[in-house]
């Protein structure tokens, strides 16, 4: 598909297409129609980016009606949490800070049935100093768009890391945890299979335990807190996509992201954080596609949910860790 992820060989996305009851022409007829609709939207923006319409409605299950509903919610997020999406920049400071402490990490292979799998990797004990909660969010976002952009798959299973998780961390994520699972389950639209929780401290049992309360029981009945050794998981993923940390055939995590190891920086355009750096231009360009929230319309009754969540302010800058 490009330099760094591999996509969806023929056979996957027919038997995606088979499994969801559409095939290429329907999902061309189905995009070319959610077009229209948005043209005729007044309080969304005019998206023509068909590629960007067809993962959008793959990931709602081929659902047209959900479709609208999820990108109303998607665009309203956007507006609603303007400090955060009219900040973004790949190219910056922050993103690459915030990258070499916890990086979202896609992994170039997906599995035999098709699904990306993403590794939340935390490199080092971070300080309370060193965090603040819009930029981590900020990063985050940047490589979901991307990815929405991009990235073409059947479902995600996340990999949690929590190896060097500190306290000042579990401050930061319990503070937005509610906002996290709003806006990567109401606002985005991801189909999740599995999520494994790696290194899982004592001190962070009860935040797990809390953050499992914020999202729904189907996704919380998909959550496993992996006891065995990290290496253990070629025993239910696929040795051949999984980083050499986790005994796995592919780079290790710090080769995969791209940041500084033993002295000396690795610049390969393959590389995850280096690969998101090209999107600047893009990132800048989508910063005006947001819901006006003032308009309203027949399909946009789904914003009043993720007001409801976020509320009318659904600003990071408001949260503060002691």
């Amino acid at each position: 598909m490009n330099e760094y992820l591999h996509g969806l060989t023929e056979e996957q996305l027919n038997a995606i297409l088979s499994e969801l009851g559409a095939t290429k022409e329907s999902l061309e007829k189905d995009v070319n129609n959610l077009k229209k609709w948005m043209e005729k939207q007044s309080h969304l923006p005019n998206v023509a980016d068909e590629v960007f319409l067809a993962n959008f409605l793959l990931r709602c299950k081929n659902s047209v009606e959900k479709t609208k509903k999820k990108l109303n919610s998607y665009y309203a997020n956007r507006t609603l949490m303007s400090d955060i999406f009219l900040n973004r920049d790949p190219a910056s400071e922050d993103f690459e800070k915030y990258s070499k402490l916890i990086n979202f990490i896609v992994l170039p292979k997906l599995t035999a049935d098709g699904d990306r799998v993403c590794i939340f990797k935390i490199f080092k004990a971070i300080k309370s100093s060193e965090l603040k909660a819009e930029k981590f969010f900020e990063a985050l976002t940047i490589c979901m768009d991307v990815g929405l952009k991009i990235d073409r798959y059947r479902s995600m299973i996340i990999i949690y890391d929590m190896e060097n998780a500190t306290m000042a961390l579990g401050a930061i994520l319990f503070a937005i945890a509610n906002k996290i699972s709003t806006f990567s389950t109401e606002a985005y639209p991801i189909r999740y299979r599995k999520f494994y929780v790696l290194n899982l401290i004592p001190s962070f049992e009860s935040f797990l335990t809390i953050a499992t309360n914020f999202v729904k029981k189907k996704l919380s009945d998909r959550i496993e807190v992996w006891t065995r050794e990290p290496k253990d998981l070629i025993e239910v993923l696929s040795k051949s996509i999984l980083p050499s940390d986790y005994g796995g055939n592919e780079k290790s995590c710090i080769e995969l992201n791209g940041i500084e190891r033993t002295g000396y920086v690795i610049f390969q355009i393959q590389l995850w954080i280096n690969y998101i750096k090209q999107f600047h231009d893009w990132i800048e360009s989508e910063k005006s596609l947001r819901a006006d929230l003032k308009k309203k319309s027949d399909d946009s009754s789904s914003i009043s949910g993720i007001i409801g969540e976020y509320g009318v302010e659904g600003s990071f800058r408001k949260i503060n860790i002691d």
